[in-house]
């Protein structure tokens, strides 16, 4: 019965021709939105707005979203974040306002 290596960290786990010992992917920051939207100076409103829109990616665990800060670095960082905002002021219509039985 072989001894199984323990000098190391990673553990060789493999699935099919998958193994998670091989992958070099980096883990991101994943954070509530209160917290995410904290330090980056945002409100958390538009932070869970855009995190179920699928603007930025999150993941629901029970009843939290954590939101992937890189994402959202990503997406403050774009000139997406100015084009959005330039079309919600371009679709603002004014509001009709009688004064005095005219229509202005």
């Amino acid at each position: 019965m072989s001894v199984p290596d323990t000098s190391t960290n990673v553990h060789d786990v493999t699935h099919g021709k998958y193994t998670l010992e091989n992958t070099k992917k980096k883990i991101p920051e994943m954070l509530p939105i209160v917290p995410a939207a904290k330090t980056r100076g945002l409100s958390s409103y538009i932070v869970r707005k855009w995190c179920l829109s699928g603007v930025i990616r999150a993941v629901r665990c029970g009843n939290k979203i954590l939101v992937n800060c890189d994402s959202l670095d990503e997406y403050l960082s774009s000139n997406s974040l100015t084009d959005a905002v330039e079309e919600q002021v371009s679709s603002i219509k004014p509001i009709p306002v009688k004064i005095g039985g005219a229509v202005r």
